[in-house]
């Protein structure tokens, strides 16, 4: 049986520097994580890293993207409104 708990991480408007700050440490240490996992398998060569790999992947494809979008809010003189929520799911 799997609850379901809901945390919200990022709820307000922020201008660009304050959003690239919060946005891009996010995902720095998401990537950051994930190379250190990588690396950690491979030196105890353990585990796959196959999971990680993918994952590293996505998360440098969305800071690149999240760059873009910054870029253009900012060329616009626009703030960012960020609502992020995590869910997390207890299973048996």
């Amino acid at each position: 049986m799997a609850k379901e708990n809901k945390i919200l991480l990022i709820d307000g408007q922020f201008d660009i520097d304050d959003a690239k700050k919060i946005l891009i440490t996010l995902l720095d240490n998401k990537i950051m994580y994930h190379k250190d996992e990588i690396f950690r398998m491979k030196e105890m060569n353990t585990g796959d890293i196959s999971h990680s790999e993918k994952r590293l992947n996505a998360l440098s494809k969305s800071r690149t993207k999240l760059l873009k979008i910054l870029d253009k809010a900012k060329e616009k003189h626009l703030c960012l409104k960020i609502h992020s929520e995590i869910n997390i799911s207890l299973i048996e």
